[in-house]
């Protein structure tokens, strides 16, 4: 990320955040006020961005307005539709002078999922668990990346919008590739967000997960899966 400059105008709105976090994703934890998250989320934007230093840049870039939780509350973000070119120079800046947010800082490195890993789950069944330990109608989740720590997923099942930060999930890896055993692991809901899918419309909610406690029976899968793939990681990555 880069400390900068944002401002759109929408309706009779103009808006301008100063000294901001940026990203080439865009921006998140931006106040609502005036704009208002049941009329505004989802609307499509101009923004101006506007770096100042070490290095200046300036463009406008097509962007739509998210919706967040977390436990400080409910929050705007912003998520760009950057040309390539300017998606180069911003990354360019962020190579050169960025920073990571000690708010963003992971006790474990998370991996990326990507569909050409074969053992590597793609998805994942959750259930909302009560303090009693009753369990919800199943939700089918899409995993985003992995770690020791935790996960992000993400769904369009319109029953997971009322998930909030701080509710428990317990989720259940699709085995893939050679591992048969299916890894079960209780979760807690970190922080949520909102988008439109610019493919069909639909709502999408990803969801940053914590582990809480996984089973004696799939701790060892669970590991075992980690090792391989970073290994798998290692080897590409040595070869390429």
């Amino acid at each position: 990320m880069i400390k900068g400059d944002l401002d759109f105008g929408i309706e009779s709105f103009n808006l301008k955040f100063i000294n901001k976090n940026i990203s080439t994703v865009g921006v998140i934890e931006l106040p609502w006020q005036p704009l208002r998250p049941d009329k505004h989320f989802g609307s499509h934007i101009k923004v101006g961005i506007t770096i100042r230093e070490p290095e200046p840049l300036k463009f406008r870039t097509p962007a739509y307005i998210t919706r967040e939780k977390n436990s400080a509350g409910l929050w705007m973000g912003i998520k760009f539709v950057l040309e390539e070119k300017n998606r180069e120079q911003l990354q360019k800046l962020i190579r050169r002078h960025g920073f990571y947010p000690k708010a963003f800082e992971r006790k474990y490195p998370r991996i990326p999922v990507n569909p050409e890993m074969g053992a590597l789950p793609l998805r994942a069944m959750g259930e909302l668990s009560d303090i009693e330990g009753n369990d919800s109608a199943p939700y089918v989740l899409d995993l985003h990346n992995i770690s020791l720590g935790g996960i992000l997923v993400s769904t369009e099942n319109p029953f997971a919008m009322t998930l909030s930060p701080g509710d428990n999930l317990r989720i259940w890896l699709e085995p893939r590739g050679d591992t048969r055993e299916r890894i079960c692991v209780d979760t807690r809901i970190c922080w949520t967000s909102e988008e439109l899918n610019s493919k069909n419309g639909n709502l999408l909610r990803l969801m940053g997960l914590s582990f809480v406690k996984m089973d004696d029976t799939s701790k060892p899968v669970f590991m075992a899966l980690l090792k391989k793939v970073l290994t798998g990681m290692s080897q590409k990555g040595a070869s390429s």
